[in-house]
């Protein structure tokens, strides 16, 4: 069994409480040069306040009125600050507009709502937007929001997985590592779900690798039965390079997603070592469009050796004080090892009806934004882990199923609109199996 992975460049950290107020407050860590900002906001009082905050900051603003007007200029600016626009869904109808569109659709948007209201940050986060904050607002808060976003966008697309808008599409994340230091807080759920998304653009071009070595469940979530799993890929060395050989070992699923399943008894993933783990991903590159990874929350070399050679990390969080801490210690690990703290996106799973910590606490506590907020839906969730059928396939009109679509075009781009499929109609639970 490999033992926890303990870095050697690491230190002894203090954790703050998130509630601590003072230790919350937000920096961007780096300095951004002066943008040209494009704000939205209808309301001429507003609009006032915003271009005196934003331009005490150094930013250039140019404001418009109307959605159409925000639409047509939006390519000559380096990001979209959308306040007031009348209609209760004219903003985000914007953002869906802006994201859907080629050449604009990597634009940072960040959003201001009336309140902090959660129902409407999700409203927007799943509309497209970057990032959203509540009135009133800090000043000092604004400009750091500002200041990340143009930090994210600078870093990706020196790595090349941003397009410039200027230069065409973006790049496509091939290999996404879906992984949380703690357990339960829903990885294999996001990893299951946002695989079955990608697959609906792509079938038959994406594969799902099942890396939680001790209790991994794909297979399950999934109601897949899988004759073969990743301990006899690795056991043939010519499936390790040969991607259609390595094809052969997948367990195709009813949706076009492929599926390579975690061992099927506990004891036998100790024999992986990370070496073999990232000849398959090389492998599956050949065979695959995109590699997608359920990691599971174990930190050892196995883990690493496949954060590293990551596109895309996918970070799923709950807003509980426990569950934090480690998510704070993997964030500074991967900064330490420049293993992309950069390339995460942090997922906020509302496991239960009413959040206690803040979803600005939590931003302020990692220094990164949630990209993505999960709704609490105990009974859909419940139902498709007992059944076998993610959310995404089983309630594709849920809330929960938007905020997995959402995730999809935040991690892939813009895609074709999937086929709608009906919703579930019977009840009861499917028998399991692995």
């Amino acid at each position: 069994m490999y033992p926890l992975w303990h870095p050697s460049r690491s230190r002894d950290r203090s954790f703050t409480h998130p509630l601590d107020h003072a230790a919350l407050d937000h920096a961007s860590g780096g300095h951004v040069p002066a943008a040209n900002i494009l704000l939205v906001d209808s309301d001429d009082a507003a609009a006032a306040q915003l271009t005196e905050t934003l331009a005490g900051s150094g930013y250039d603003v140019t404001t418009v009125a109307t959605a159409d007007e925000a639409f047509d200029r939006a390519p000559a600016f380096d990001v979209l600050v959308i306040d007031v626009l009348p209609g209760s869904s004219a903003a985000a109808d914007l953002v869906v507009r802006i994201r859907a569109t080629s050449g604009i659709n990597n634009l940072p948007i960040l959003c201001v709502t009336l309140s902090d209201d959660v129902e409407e940050r999700i409203a927007f986060l799943e509309s497209g937007a970057d990032d959203v904050m509540g009135r009133p607002f800090d000043a000092r808060e604004l400009e750091a929001r500002l200041e990340a976003l143009l930090l994210r966008l600078q870093r990706s697309r020196s790595r090349g997985l941003v397009g410039d808008p200027s230069q065409g599409a973006p790049g496509l994340d091939r290999v996404i590592v879906v992984f949380s230091p703690k357990g339960g807080v829903g990885t294999t759920t996001v990893a299951v779900n946002l695989a079955l998304a990608a697959a609906e653009r792509a079938p038959d071009r994406v594969l799902l690798v099942d890396l939680d070595l001790q209790w991994g469940q794909a297979a399950t979530h999934l109601n897949a039965r899988a004759t073969r799993t990743i301990i006899d890929v690795v056991h043939d060395p010519q499936a390790l390079r040969d991607g259609d050989l390595l094809r052969s070992y997948a367990t195709r699923h009813g949706s076009g997603l492929h599926l390579i399943a975690a061992p099927a008894s506990a004891g036998l993933g100790a024999s992986i070592g990370p070496d073999a783990l990232q000849a398959l991903i090389r492998t599956a590159l050949d065979a695959f469009d995109i590699v997608l990874i359920d990691a599971g929350s174990d930190l050892d070399e196995r883990s690493v050796a496949v954060l590293d050679v990551a596109d895309a990390i996918v970070l799923p969080i709950a807003p509980e004080i426990p569950a934090l801490k480690p998510v704070v210690q993997l964030i500074e690990y991967l900064n330490e090892a420049g293993s992309g703290a950069d390339k995460t996106t942090v997922v906020l799973n509302h496991r239960a009806s009413r959040q206690i910590v803040s979803t600005s606490q939590i931003e302020g506590l990692l220094g990164q934004k949630v990209k993505a907020e999960l709704p609490f839906d105990e009974a859909a969730f419940q139902r498709a882990a007992n059944e076998g059928d993610p959310v995404v396939h089983s309630a594709p009109r849920s809330a929960a199923a938007a905020a997995f679509g959402r995730l999809a075009t935040t991690i892939l781009g813009p895609g074709p609109a999937p086929v709608p499929v009906p919703e579930k109609r019977t009840g009861g639970l499917l028998r399991l199996r692995r």
